[in-house]
């Protein structure tokens, strides 16, 4: 779509040099695969013309919104809980192999 067709205020370019706008979002680096997570409005905006700055060269992509604090809050609890049965199974498996130490010493 030619941006003279879209509604007034809602072109990608920012400024009048004609530099497109850089979303908030989920940034990844290309090499490392490290994850940086914009805020979200202005800040964020910030924060990704920084990131695709010609300092980094294209270093990091954009590869998704900025989450909710719900989606947020829900990823944290879905580590949360997969942390604890991670711990629980290494604890078993402890367990288990103290139990037949035990027995073979008997």
């Amino acid at each position: 779509m030619d941006a003279s067709q879209l509604p007034k205020g809602q072109s990608m370019e920012r400024t009048s040099d004609g530099r497109p706008l850089n979303m908030p979002g989920v940034y990844k680096h290309k090499d490392t695969g490290a994850t940086f997570i914009t805020a979200s409005g202005e800040e964020g905006v910030i924060q990704a013309d920084a990131l695709q700055s010609p300092v980094w060269q294209g270093a990091w992509e954009r590869v998704g919104d900025v989450p909710t604090r719900t989606e947020i809050l829900a990823a944290q609890k879905a580590q949360a809980l997969k942390d604890a049965a991670e711990e629980a199974a290494k604890k078993k498996a402890e367990e288990a192999e103290l139990e037949a130490a035990v027995k073979a010493a008997k």
